[in-house]
C-alpha cells in the first residue's frame, strides 16, 4: 500500500489479514514534505485498519518504533525479534537464509540476489509460517520467485550487469553494498534521478554511489518536465571526486558508455527504472527498458534478461 493511498484514504476501509513494515527511507518528501509526516501516513495502516496480523521489522529504526506504539498481535523480525535472521548468504545463483521462529530453525534457498533480499524474505517466511503454511510449500514458492528489475542479473560474462529499480538514496546505497560484496573487479554505477520529484534526495543519492562505487556514470532517469544536466548537476553537489564521474544525459548511450568500459570481474549496476518500461521526457512516455537496451548492445547467450 503506498504512502500516498493511505494518506488520501484510497483504501479504506480494507480489512487486512496481515500487515508487513518492512523499512521506512527517504522518498515522496515531494508530497510529505519530512520523514515524520511520511512515517505517520505509512503507519496508519497498522492503526487504522483492520488487521488480525502486524509483522514489524524491528532493525528498522522506525520499525522499532512502530512495534512500540502498537496493539493487538505483533510480530518483530529481524536479527532480532520473535522471528531472527540467523544466516545469511548471497552470490549471483541466489540467496540462502536461516530463521528461527517459534522454537524451530528454517533453511530456505532462492534465486532472489543481494542482502537487502533478507528482510524481504524473511517477512514473507514470517507471515508464512504465522499463516500454518508447511515450510516444504515455502520452499517451493521462494525457489520459484523472480521479481523483474530487483537486482535482476541480465549480463553474465567477463562482466556482470545488473539492472535494479533503486532510486533513492537508501536502496541506491543496498544495492551497491551488495554488489561490492559480489564484485571481483569494479562496481560502475550508472543512474540519474526523476525530473518533478524531491530534489533533496538528488545529492544524497550521489554521495551513495560515491561511497560504494568505483566509477560512477550519470545519466537521465524520467526527467518528465525538467532538463535532464539540471537533474545531473543537483546529483552532482553530493559527490566529492568528480574524477570517476562521467556524464551522459542519453540513457541508451550511457548504457553502451557503461557496458564498453567494463572490464573482467566488474559489475554494472544499472539503476533507477528497474522494470520500467519507458522513459517520461516532457509529459511523453518513450517504450524504454534498460533490460533490452542491454541485450541489443550486447546480444549473445549471455544476456539473460527479457526487460
Amino acid at each position: 500500500i503506498s504512502s500516498h493511498a493511505l494518506d488520501q484514504e484510497r483504501v479504506y476501509p480494507t480489512r487486512f489479514e496481515a500487515v508487513i513494515w518492512t523499512n521506512l527511507t527517504r522518498d515522496h518528501l515531494d508530497y510529505h514534505g519530512d520523514m515524520e509526516s511520511y512515517y505517520l501516513a505509512k503507519r496508519k495502516l497498522f492503526t487504522q485498519y483492520e488487521s488480525e496480523l502486524k509483522l514489524v521489522n524491528v532493525d528498522d529504526p522506525y520499525g522499532r518504533r512502530l512495534a512500540g506504539e502498537l496493539k493487538g498481535e505483533v510480530l518483530t523480525y529481524g536479527k532480532e525479534g520473535d522471528l531472527r535472521i540467523l544466516d545469511f548468504k548471497t552470490s549471483f545463483r541466489g540467496s540462502k537464509i536461516r530463521i528461527a521462529f517459534r522454537g524451530e530453525v528454517y533453511e530456505f534457498e532462492t534465486p532472489l540476489v543481494g542482502e537487502f533480499q533478507a528482510y524481504n524474505i524473511a517477512s514473507a517466511v514470517g507471515y508464512a509460517l504465522w499463516k500454518g503454511i508447511e515450510p516444504e510449500a515455502i520452499a517451493e514458492g521462494l525457489g520459484s520467485v523472480r521479481v523483474p528489475g530487483r537486482f535482476e542479473v541480465v549480463h553474465r560474462g567477463d562482466f556482470a550487469v545488473v539492472v535494479d529499480y533503486a532510486h533513492t538514496p537508501d536502496a541506491i546505497e543496498n544495492v551497491l553494498k551488495s554488489a561490492r560484496k559480489l564484485a571481483r573487479g569494479r562496481v560502475i554505477a550508472l543512474f540519474g534521478a526523476g525530473g518533478n520529484r524531491d530534489k533533496e534526495k538528488r545529492p544524497l543519492m550521489g554521495a551513495s554511489a560515491e561511497r560504494h562505487s568505483d566509477l560512477i556514470i550519470l545519466t537521465s532517469d524520467n526527467p518528465r518536465e525538467e532538463k535532464p544536466e539540471e537533474i545531473i548537476r543537483d546529483i552532482l553537489r553530493g559527490i566529492r571526486e568528480r574524477g570517476k564521474v562521467l556524464i551522459e544525459p542519453d540513457r541508451k548511450r550511457a548504457i553502451g558508455l557503461a557496458l564498453s568500459l567494463a572490464r573482467e570481474g566488474d559489475i554494472v549496476m544499472i539503476l533507477g527504472k528497474g522494470h520500467e518500461t519507458y522513459q517520461e521526457v516532457n509529459g511523453v512516455k518513450y517504450p524504454f527498458s534498460d533490460a533490452l537496451v542491454v541485450k541489443e548492445i550486447l546480444g549473445g547467450d549471455d544476456c539473460i534478461g527479457k526487460g
